[in-house]
């Protein structure tokens, strides 16, 4: 294999290897995590039933509080937001941007 250096390029050649390497990382970024998996009977029944109400039009909107008793809880608390106290509004935390006591945007 040759080394071909890209000062040996012509411009449209450069633009072709351009164009190749990004047309490839496109295909890489973008393709289809789940290409060659199996789709579970069950769940291509509920899609293909979603998919018909829906193009019927008798589709029921979501409901607020429709998934109530479908998620355990192992223990309700707040310490999990503590991870993610710097990226919550000042007013989320009960604190002011002007308390430099408790506001974490201001340096100690």
């Amino acid at each position: 294999m040759t080394q071909t250096k890209v000062a040996d390029l012509t411009v449209d050649e450069l633009k072709g290897l351009i164009k190749e390497v990004v047309t490839q990382a496109l295909s890489e970024v973008l393709s289809d995590p789940d290409e060659g998996l199996e789709l579970r009977p069950e769940a291509a029944d509920q899609l293909r039933r979603s998919l018909t109400a829906m193009k019927a039009g008798t589709r029921q909107p979501r409901q607020p509080g429709s998934a109530k008793g479908k998620l355990l809880l192992l223990a309700e608390d707040e310490a999990h937001l503590e991870d993610f106290r710097e990226y919550m509004p000042a007013r989320s935390r009960g604190t002011t941007a002007d308390d430099p006591v408790q506001d974490p945007r201001v340096a100690e």
